[in-house]
């Protein structure tokens, strides 16, 4: 999941995301599993805020583009 926010949705969100899900390895392979919990809640939580986020920028994009549109006064 954070990949594919990473590419498609909020970058900065993203990668704060991958980070998390770095160390939810490291964390599991070293053996404390209660750490790479913690890590796997942050890397899902920093993911879906970036979700979301880009999921309000391409909407307030599209309403923008709309309302340029409808405000333009160029005859096709």
């Amino acid at each position: 999941m954070a990949i594919l926010i990473t590419l498609f949705c909020c970058i900065p969100f993203g990668i704060v995301s991958i980070i998390y899900a770095v160390k939810t390895d490291s964390a599991k392979a070293a053996g404390n599993y209660e750490l790479a919990t913690s890590y796997s809640n942050k890397a899902f939580n920093w993911g879906i805020w970036g979700l979301i986020l880009g999921f309000i920028a391409c909407t307030l994009a599209c309403i923008l583009q709309f309302i340029a549109i409808a405000a333009s006064d160029v005859q096709v």
